[in-house]
């Protein structure tokens, strides 16, 4: 398991974690996808960090591309470290 300590983008996680946490706390659980990814959106644009929302990510199964993919709301490619950041996170 990873620290935070040890993660090569700290900064740009502390922030995503910090964005994904506010929304949580602010809304609690139970609420289907479409509220929370709403509710991230609001966030992400308030602390004006660049993102897709619902980009599609291709998934892999025993090495071959599967026919359903999978959306998150996801920081944009301004820099590289966001999308390592967040590549493989569900943040709904």
């Amino acid at each position: 398991m990873t620290r935070m300590g040890d993660l090569l983008y700290k900064d740009e996680a502390y922030s995503n974690i910090g964005v994904c946490m506010k929304v949580h706390s602010s809304l609690g659980s139970g609420f289907l996808e479409s509220v929370y990814g709403e509710a991230l959106t609001r966030e992400f644009e308030k602390r004006k960090i660049p993102f897709e929302r619902e980009k599609k990510i291709d998934l892999f199964y025993d090495g071959n591309k599967m026919n359903k993919y999978f959306k998150a709301c996801h920081p944009e490619e301004r820099r590289i470290s966001y999308n390592n950041c967040l590549s493989k996170f569900k943040v709904y």
